[in-house]
């Protein structure tokens, strides 16, 4: 008898309802409007009032691409909201790739069969889908005929034992990955994480599908990863590093044969046309909008672009008080990283990887996926850390958040027309008043100090690569635990306690981190546009830096077509008062049509662009004057 198959309708179902399950999970907490850090600009960058938007290097097309489409299709909510909901469809889509690549591996890896893959798989997959199970060879007559239909049944009653083990094994990983605190925070807002777990998901569930399927119906899925691979390079480039130990895996697998000039040739094709989203950012260069990052409409500027010259291409972090890259930041980055992971699957997420992990490097048939999963694991963990060069001490964050937060409010100033009444002194005052209480307000509840919460962000990827090892491991502990306390006669009637048990872990694991992923009531960086916007007077040239008083004005002027209103100070001296008087008097349904744009309008600067060639050229007013 050879390994079980699974066809798409065996996976079907369950990754629906995980789909839905994890997509009202992520709706339900999502922000209402637009959230700090870089999501504002992303957002932005999207809304295209006077022009296309460019979003910092890389360049992000993919994103920019579909967020733009999401604004045009989705008839509710803010602009803001609807890019956010794209981050959040992105994961529930990814935790229902990780279920299907845990189950097809975790039936491969505890069927009782450990042939290659290829040979027949009838019986099995007769087990699997619960039909009924072949006839077999003829049964000799009397005892002995008692004793192998006895055999038979154990038999049967084995496969379907494992054949739930695994399902509910993949049901209980992808809902512990989809509700981790890590994954479910950039689920709810606008940012490219979302979508680089979901093309990195994918790109794990073609593997596990490649090396575990018969060679019959394997040949398109290395263009699929290649398509894949390409689109995920229009999006975020840490996914090479997780790409190339998985693309290896598969060309190196013992019965395929993609190591040849015309394979190879089709395979950088379909990569080439996963790329073309960086058209986008030819065609922006030639219109850049207000905001717009760089000068790609040239090849030299497309090339600067996309490999990150501008802050460093092998670095992470460009400002002052950088680590050095090497063996001291990959010790201490990959300690933050290994001590981060109970938190996000309850404990025994990180043991169930690990017994998963080597079960799959045990087992033949899924040999290859699982040298795959554990190379790429590996390498980006050792390469992302490596060239991580964000400060992680805690003295280190406060002391450069504090420095950042002053130069960002002392770079704050307004370059006023000749016959404006309103005194710069007082404006600059003003915005520096409300930016600071704002931005206390809206960093208050981050999980982490700002630096290392950047810098957690990217254990995302690999956090994608354990869930499939996760689901395998919880297969073995399920048929291991189901064998000990039922017994092999009794174990196929065992799939409904193993669906309450997953169930119940998985609810339980959203009930733990529910109130800190809850961003449904999150107005602060919104509260906090409008603060800048309401210190500053009508044909001002508005010039500030940080993602804070930067990214929230911004969206604000482009996408919702805000304008600066003159009002008079609050009279009320308490920040709590404060708040509640602004939020009065901010519009809670903004337009999300820009209105036309007048010379009396703000003009809006990023000083973080300011130290660039192509700023002069391209977003410097003619009005100002630069040193260069």
């Amino acid at each position: 008898m050879a390994g079980p198959v699974l066809s798409r309708w065996d996976l079907l179902p369950d990754a629906l309802i995980i789909t839905a399950v994890s997509l009202v999970c992520y709706v339900s907490t999502q922000y209402p409007t637009v959230p700090g850090g870089d999501s504002g600009e992303l957002i932005a960058a999207a809304c295209w009032p006077d022009g296309y938007g460019i979003p910092h290097p890389p360049g992000y097309p993919l994103h920019t691409l579909l967020a733009r489409l999401m604004i045009a299709v989705l008839p509710v909510g803010s602009i803001a909201a609807r890019v956010n909901f794209l981050s959040g469809l992105c994961s529930a889509l990814a935790a229902a790739m990780v279920y299907c690549a845990g189950r097809i591996l975790a039936v491969c890896a505890l069927s009782r069969d450990d042939t290659a893959p290829g040979a027949a798989a009838d019986t099995a997959k007769a087990c699997i889908r619960r039909k009924r199970p072949s006839e077999g060879p003829a049964l000799p007559d009397g005892d002995g005929a008692d004793a192998a239909l006895g055999e038979r049944a154990l038999d049967s009653d084995d496969a379907v034992a494992d054949a739930a083990c695994a399902r509910w094994g993949a049901v209980l990983a992808a809902g512990l990955y989809s509700l981790s605190p890590l994954v479910w925070t950039y689920s709810t807002q606008a940012e490219v994480f979302a979508l680089n777990n979901l093309l990195l998901s994918l790109l794990v569930l073609l593997t596990a599908r490649f090396t575990t399927a018969p060679r019959a119906g394997a040949g398109a899925l290395p263009l699929a990863g290649a398509f894949t691979f390409g689109l995920g390079m229009s999006n975020q480039h840490t996914i090479v590093l997780s790409a190339a130990p998985l693309a290896l895996a598969v060309a190196l697998h013992p019965r395929r044969s993609l190591l040849r000039p015309a394979p190879l040739a089709t395979l950088a094709g379909c990569g080439a046309l996963g790329l073309t989203p960086y058209l986008y950012l030819i065609a922006a260069g030639e219109a850049p909008g207000r905001g717009a990052w760089g000068d790609p409409a040239s090849a030299a500027g497309l090339a600067a672009h996309a490999l990150r010259r501008d802050y460093g291409t092998f670095r992470l972090f460009s400002g002052a008080g950088r680590t050095p890259q090497g063996l001291p930041a990959l010790a201490r980055g990959a300690a933050l990283y290994v001590a981060s992971l109970p938190r996000q699957g309850l404990v025994v997420a990180p043991a169930l990887a690990a017994a998963g992990a080597g079960l799959l490097l045990r087992r033949a048939r899924t040999r290859a996926a699982g040298a795959g999963l554990a190379a790429a694991w590996g390498v980006y963990v050792a390469a992302f850390h490596t060239l991580a060069n964000l400060p992680l001490d805690d003295a280190e964050h406060g002391a450069l958040f504090r420095e950042g937060l002053f130069l960002s409010l002392s770079f704050s100033f307004f370059l006023f027309p000749p016959l404006s009444f309103v005194p710069p002194a007082l404006s600059v005052l003003s915005l520096s008043r409300f930016s600071l209480s704002h931005a206390s307000r809206a960093l208050a509840h981050a999980p982490a100090p700002p630096l290392r919460a950047v810098h957690s962000r990217f254990w995302l990827q690999p956090n994608t690569l354990l869930a499939p090892a996760t689901a395998v491991g919880a297969a073995a502990a399920a048929r291991a635990a189901l064998r000990a306390c039922v017994g092999g006669s009794r174990a196929g009637r065992a799939g409904p306690t193993l669906a309450a048990a997953a169930a119940a872990a998985v609810a339980a694991q959203g009930c733990l981190h529910w109130r800190a992923c809850d961003r449904s009531r999150e107005w602060g960086v919104w509260e906090s546009g409008w603060a800048v916007l309401d210190a500053a007077p009508l044909g001002a040239i508005l010039m500030v830096k940080g993602d804070l008083n930067t990214n929230a004005a911004r969206y604000l002027t482009q996408c919702e077509g805000a304008r600066p209103v003159r009002r008079p100070p609050l009279p009320q001296p308490h920040a709590r008062t404060k708040l509640r008087a602004l939020r009065a008097r901010a519009p809670r349904a903004p337009s999300l049509t820009p209105s036309p744009r007048s010379p009396q309008d703000l003009a809006h600067l990023d000083l973080s662009h300011a130290s660039y060639a192509w700023f002069a050229r391209r977003q410097a007013p003619p009005s100002l004057s630069l040193p260069y």
